[in-house]
């Protein structure tokens, strides 16, 4: 286990009068080790010739969602999964950037305030295997939840998201699984596309109530507001009549949003059509859209192939939801059929950025397979790797952009894809 880390980050400033009735935003970024938050807020004066200078203080996590209000009565205020404040959510502290928010309901003059965030712990992350793309029952599968769970375990799933066809009605199983852990999650089935929704708190509907249709934009925001993440599934694959409503043909781009199923278990036939997601993909990262690639089985029932299906394997502290979204949302993400040991540039991994003034360190761990295809993407290059079970190397910085990324794409002599990578983010410094 490692060692528990600590670190304060203390802000001051002061708000005039004039401030009242307004709000006043402070971003800090969380480290990865956190396990506990503590917050002390304060501010002076309080009151001046009896009149009270009113101010709260609301905390959103690098999520955006909310995490507790510090009001004029809060004496502790501690974010933690164990022993929480009464005003704070009991939750593992997300890393990243959060939001501190001064609301200002009353100032009769000017007011010096004061934060002082505590943060500590000792967290560590593990790739966990997911299934983002699942039907039960309760939709047009055929397992029930608690089937689909025991059979994704089998699989070597850690974790998976029902979304059935418009329907949420299974959600009232997931909290009695004794095999994979399950997540609430939908598939939208509109008419010019489907649309995926990982980690919702409510049914959401594609539909108003006069039945106009809603825009995947203004989907995507509700989507959030909710506290999930939206994306594309199987974009690309033909619609009707052969799969009605499946391809997307709304205006606004499937590389949009949080993420695109970048491949899908498709039969054997039209499984060409996750070389043209993921290349326009590539485009999109190319161009500096930095959406998550993710993995979907579409699964309905058991099949053969379901043994050396990509799974989309996200880094995480704990198998929450909370975590997983995190990890999804910021690209920390590999698709994996078990191949992919491991991927690393100076020691970061997906999602991740590296700064860097040398040459950089690239290592690739693989199951021991003689006949594999390693290829990496960067902005402008592509660069065939020797297959070796440990391969270790470095690249010039000459080979890069100034801001630049590489993925790694693992493919066997019948061009099956066995592993795909999001980007690892490279950030060029100069040299003194």
């Amino acid at each position: 286990m490692k060692k528990e880390q600590n670190d304060e980050i203390k802000i001051e400033g002061r708000l005039d009068a004039s401030f009242s009735k307004n709000f006043h935003e402070i971003e800090l970024d969380v480290p990865a080790f956190t396990s506990r938050l503590e917050i002390f807020f304060d501010y002076s004066p309080r009151a001046i010739a009896g009149v009270d200078n009113h101010l709260n203080l609301l905390i959103y996590d690098s999520l955006g969602h909310f995490v507790g209000r510090y009001d004029r009565g809060t004496e502790k205020f501690v974010i933690s999964p164990d022993d929480p404040s009464p005003c704070a959510e009991k939750t593992l502290p997300l890393p990243g950037r959060w939001r501190f928010l001064l609301e200002s309901h009353s100032l009769s003059s000017s007011v010096a305030y004061k934060i002082d965030v505590r943060v500590s712990g000792s967290e560590e992350y593990f790739w966990k295997r997911g299934e983002l793309h699942t039907h039960s029952i309760h939709s047009d599968g055929v397992m029930s939840v608690s089937e689909l769970s025991d059979y994704l375990h089998t699989l070597g799933v850690d974790f998976f998201f029902l979304t059935d066809h418009s329907n949420t009605t299974g959600w009232r199983d997931l909290s009695s699984l004794r095999g994979a852990t399950g997540f609430p999650g939908e598939e939208l089935n509109t008419f010019k596309g489907h649309g995926l929704v990982l980690g919702a708190k409510v049914f959401i509907d594609w539909k108003e109530a006069d039945l106009k249709q809603t825009s995947p934009v203004d989907i995507y925001e509700l989507v959030r507001k909710t506290g999930g993440l939206f994306g594309v599934a199987h974009p690309f694959i033909p619609g009707d009549p052969l799969c009605v409503g499946c391809e997307w043909k709304y205006d606004v781009s499937p590389f949009n949003f949080d993420f695109v199923e970048v491949w899908s278990q498709f039969p054997k036939d039209f499984s060409l059509l996750n070389y043209r997601t993921l290349f326009l993909w590539l485009e999109n990262l190319r161009k500096g859209n930095k959406v998550t690639g993710v993995a979907g089985s579409d699964l309905h029932t058991p099949r053969d192939e379901d043994k050396e299906a990509l799974r989309t394997e996200v880094k995480v502290r704990s198998v929450s939801l909370s975590e997983i979204l995190y990890g999804i949302k910021n690209g920390m993400v590999c698709l994996n059929n078990g191949t992919l040991k491991s991927f690393k540039i100076n020691g970061i991994e997906a999602g991740e950025t590296v700064c860097c003034r040398d040459n950089v360190r690239v290592r690739i761990e693989t199951e021991r397979m003689k006949k594999v295809e390693l290829i990496m993407f960067s902005k402008k290059e592509i660069f065939h790797v020797e297959p070796t079970p440990e391969a270790e190397f470095e690249l010039s910085l000459d080979s890069f952009e100034a801001e630049d990324f590489l993925l790694l794409w693992i493919k066997d002599t019948h061009a099956r894809t066995l592993a795909l990578t999001n980007p690892i983010f490279l950030k060029r410094e100069e040299r003194e």
